[in-house]
């Protein structure tokens, strides 16, 4: 979701029910999420069911103060995200030819779940290098959580379209002033803490290389 639209805007319930799942593993009050939302629980059983932007951001507010800091939480809850979790247009992009394809069609559509801004990171030569992803206009305190929960998504997504496991970055800039062992562990390259956005990069010959789609790794599902 984009700042200037996230007030307009529907988006199916796959993300509530990645959250709610994740509260109720954790035995925390999962219900006060659905109430802060305004959203019956039902909602994320039913099949096809979508929700406002608004009640998204609302969720994800509870969702924050619930889990208070507790990062351990924050990376199972990316984990429950890859691109069948965006509906039809997130499988879309399974069929992009190239990494390349795939990250100019992903940042040209409202695809997310987040407030968030995503744009490709282009080198001199032109060739896209890197995906970079700002969360412009989302509250402070949900920042740091949209952090570790689009990250894990976007490199589940990525390790899913290229079968590559790890995905092979060659940096990655975050805008936090720590990270979890847990998320460095997925990131499996060298951090840059403090940076104004997600920058995740990448060698640039992975851009044009053919796809070989398929589904994540069994072992990359947390217990």
């Amino acid at each position: 979701m984009r700042r200037s639209s996230y007030r307009h805007v529907r988006v199916p319930s796959f993300s509530i029910r990645i959250l709610r799942d994740v509260l109720i593993g954790a035995g925390l009050d999962h219900l006060a999420a659905f109430q802060a939302a305004g959203l019956h629980p039902d909602v994320a059983e039913t099949p096809g069911s979508f929700v406002t932007g608004e009640q998204e951001l609302a969720f994800e507010l509870k969702f924050v103060e619930l889990t208070a800091g507790r990062t351990d939480l924050w990376v199972k809850a990316g984990y429950g995200y890859f691109l069948a979790s965006f509906g039809t247009q997130g499988l879309a992009l399974t069929t992009s030819p190239t990494l390349e394809h795939f990250v100019r069609a992903s940042t040209a559509t409202d695809l997310a779940y987040a407030m968030i801004e995503s744009t490709p990171i282009i080198n001199s030569q032109g060739v896209i290098t890197g995906l970079r992803l700002e969360h412009t206009g989302a509250p402070p305190e949900l920042v740091a959580f949209s952090v570790y929960r689009d990250v894990i998504g976007t490199l589940r997504s990525l390790m899913m379209i290229s079968m590559k496991d790890p995905f092979p970055l060659t940096v990655a800039q975050l805008p936090l002033n720590e990270v979890s062992p847990e998320l460095a562990k997925i990131l499996a390259a060298p951090v840059v803490l403090g940076a104004s956005a997600v920058g995740l990069e990448w060698d640039e010959g992975l851009s044009t290389e053919p796809l070989l789609r398929g589904l994540v790794p069994a072992r990359d599902l947390p217990p």
